[in-house]
């Protein structure tokens, strides 16, 4: 599962050995992770987005960029919901429409950016058991990276390779920007060295281009 700051996939491994992204019930292979709330009742995806503008006192957006932060709740109505909780609800939808076509699932892989602190891996694994997961692994986005670009749709064990190899992934994504050099070898994966912005992803960029697009408005009109 790539739980992300903007959306969110989940794949599985078929019979094949390869990887196949799993549509959601609307259809889409890339469900935004955003939750509306309709009264108490959660909405994930394309029309939490859709209400996004419309009614954005019921909307939560962008949890990954807050996970492991015990301080911060968004406050709905008359209930409070913190990181984890937010982030369970977007991976219970993504469980759901997943089960729906391959199965109970009870385990799952969940990508974390490399920069992220053991309270954010931490609090990761605790909203996968709050979507009903009861085992959760997680592993660094560029070694997935890493993985999908050595091992490509084959479904090529490690023992299979050639050659040892060494890449730079690069990863630009909706709330974070992460560089990695990551080394791989028949009998192993790992990150050697990264770096990275917690704060420099495509929100960030959105913003900045926002905001000069409000400057130059103000300069020229005089109306904020």
């Amino acid at each position: 599962i790539d739980l992300g700051t903007t959306y969110s996939c989940v794949a599985w491994l078929n019979e094949h050995g390869q990887p196949v992204t799993i549509p959601n019930q609307e259809g889409e292979l890339a469900t935004p992770s955003v939750v509306f709330f309709d009264d108490d009742e959660p909405i994930v995806g394309t029309e939490a987005l859709r209400n996004a503008i419309a009614r954005p006192e019921r909307v939560v957006q962008n949890a990954k960029r807050h996970i492991g932060d015990p301080d911060k709740f968004w406050r709905v109505g008359p209930n409070r919901y913190n990181p984890v909780q937010i982030s369970g609800l977007i991976l219970r939808k993504l469980i759901a429409a997943a089960q729906e076509q391959v199965g109970e699932i009870s385990e799952a892989v969940v990508t974390v950016p490399a920069q992220f602190s053991d309270a954010q891996r931490h609090a990761t694994v605790m909203a996968g058991h709050s979507a009903g997961l009861e085992k959760v692994e997680v592993i660094n986005e560029p070694v997935a990276a890493a993985l999908c670009h050595v091992l490509g749709d084959e479904g090529l064990a490690f023992t299979e390779l050639a050659a040892d190899q060494q890449l730079l992934v690069y990863d630009l994504g909706g709330g974070t920007l992460d560089l990695a050099i990551v080394s791989y070898s028949s009998d192993q994966v790992r990150v050697v060295a990264s770096d990275g912005d917690l704060e420099l992803g495509g929100l960030d960029w959105t913003q900045v281009l926002v905001d000069i697009a409000a400057e130059r408005f103000l300069m020229d009109f005089n109306e904020d």
